[in-house]
């Protein structure tokens, strides 16, 4: 049971279009990712990362995780398989499967990327499903040049990545890429990522459901 807390969803704040300034994000993220990473370590996925799911608090503006409804049912040691849950532009592509062996902390690393780049686009990025046959999402880089900076875009840019053996591991690794650094003479981002003990996410033939996507 949790405290009752004054303040209102990230989507309230989103409607119409709206976008977060650079410090407003990354502040987003130095609330949301000791607390996603809590979630990962406890060996659970909360499987339904979205602005409706964000709850930006009244009195000091700290952003909460809300709805674990779907991370009670998100892994079984014992099953191998999960039940199929999909919010359309935040889901990645392995969340239209039930097999339990796709997904990891890069399932949940690829919906907060789609809040990012919800964040700063003013819109919310093509579903994942569309994005196996035609990817015509826009990338971060190319939208928010020039408001944001390099590093930031292109952290956002792996975190959506469509295979999940290009996105980051793990926690870990993408707070390692927002501290990236920065070369002096280029705007080139060095990311230095550290060693992980983290499961490698899997390479998954994305065929199969391309393929089910298109006879749909």
């Amino acid at each position: 049971i949790m405290d009752y807390e004054e303040g209102e969803p990230l989507s309230a704040i989103l409607r119409e279009g709206e976008t977060l300034a650079e410090d407003q994000v990354r502040g987003l993220l130095e609330d949301l990712l000791p607390a996603l990473q809590a979630v990962h370590e406890q060996g659970y996925l909360h499987r339904d990362i979205k602005p409706s799911n964000l709850y930006v608090r009244a009195h000091d503006h700290r952003v909460m995780l809300i709805d674990f409804g779907a991370a009670r049912a998100a892994i079984s040691r014992h099953s191998q398989s999960v039940s199929s849950l999909v919010t359309p532009g935040y889901s990645p592509p392995e969340q239209y499967s039930t097999r339990n062996d796709r997904y990891g902390p890069w399932t949940d690393i690829y919906a907060l990327g789609a809040v990012l780049y919800r964040c700063i686009a003013g819109q919310t990025p093509v579903e994942a499903a569309e994005r196996l046959l035609d990817d015509t999402l826009k990338p971060a880089v190319a939208i928010g040049a020039g408001r944001y900076s390099t590093n930031l875009l292109r952290v956002i840019d792996r975190a959506l990545a469509v295979r999940p053996e290009q996105r980051f591991r793990d926690v870990t690794e993408m707070q390692a890429g927002l501290s990236g650094v920065q070369d002096e003479e280029s705007d080139e981002t060095v990311i230095m990522a550290p060693l992980s003990k983290s499961t490698k996410p899997p390479t998954l033939d994305l065929a199969p459901l391309r393929t089910a996507l298109e006879g749909a």
